[in-house]
């Protein structure tokens, strides 16, 4: 039984090449939009290298001021010592959990099940 044709593997890879044009732009979009003003990523980027959240955000913060890397990356999730963020995230999350249930609770947009359009 003969294999796909030369016709199906060429538009199978035109199709993932689309879609994968398609997630690029959107991923782009999502970077474009900074989660932190630059004057509060100076400010967190204060906070942590003084120790005020916690020796892991010191830590990255040093990272970060030796250009390892960026908040940027950290917030993205690609930087290299990106889980020395996970602790204050958690923290954060931990000690915010009741602000964000209500925020949630809240807000009539949010859908837990809805796929996000500029993904799909």
């Amino acid at each position: 039984m003969p294999g796909p044709g030369s016709d199906d593997i060429d538009g199978a890879r035109r199709e993932l090449q689309a879609a994968l044009a398609l997630a690029r732009e959107a991923l782009d979009r999502r970077r474009a939009v900074p989660v932190h003003t630059p004057d509060e990523r100076a400010e967190l980027q204060r906070d942590a290298l003084a120790g005020r959240l916690g020796v892991d955000m010191q830590r990255l913060a040093e990272h970060i001021e030796n250009g390892d890397e960026s908040w940027q990356e950290v917030f993205e999730g690609i930087a290299p010592h990106g889980a020395l963020f996970d602790g204050h995230l958690n923290r954060m999350s931990e000690e915010h959990a009741e602000d964000i249930r209500i925020a949630i609770e809240q807000d009539d947009e949010f859908d837990p099940l809805a796929a996000d359009p500029e993904l799909s």
